[in-house]
C-alpha cells in the first residue's frame, strides 16, 4: 500500500446501460458483464490515478479460497481500454478526509454554493 494522505468513502450509481442489460444495479452485474462469475466472486472495485484511471476488481478467487479464508485478488487489465473508467457510473461521490480525522466523517447537515 502506498501512503495516504486522505481517507474516505465512495457512493456511486452504475451506469444505466450496465444495469438494463443485466437488469441489476449492482456488483454482480458488473461480474455478469465481464464473465466472472464462474471462478471470482467480485466485491469491490478499485479506482486509481487521475489522469488516467486504471480500474482494478478485487474479487475472491473460488478455486484458491479454503473455507474460512477466502483467496481475495486484485484483478489488473480487465477495462484496460475502458476510455474512463467513470463511463461505467452514472454518478460517482468522493469524500476526502484528513487521514486522523474520525470525529468529521459523515454525512453533511446543509449542502450551499460559494459564491
Amino acid at each position: 500500500m502506498y501512503n495516504q494522505d486522505f481517507k474516505g468513502t465512495a457512493t456511486a450509481q452504475i451506469s444505466n446501460s450496465i444495469a438494463e442489460l443485466f437488469g441489476m444495479n449492482n456488483l454482480q452485474s458488473i461480474s455478469k458483464s465481464l464473465q466472472l462469475e464462474e471462478r471470482y466472486t467480485l466485491i469491490a472495485l478499485v479506482i486509481r490515478g487521475v489522469q488516467k484511471q486504471r480500474l482494478s476488481l478485487l474479487c475472491i478467487d473460488k478455486e484458491k479460497s479454503i473455507e474460512g479464508k477466502p483467496h481475495k485478488v486484485l484483478i489488473h487489465g480487465i477495462l484496460d481500454n475502458q476510455e474512463n473508467v467513470f463511463d461505467l457510473f452514472e454518478t460517482i461521490e468522493i469524500k476526502l478526509y484528513d487521514r486522523n480525522d474520525s470525529e468529521h466523517s459523515g454525512e453533511y447537515d446543509e449542502e450551499i454554493s460559494w459564491t
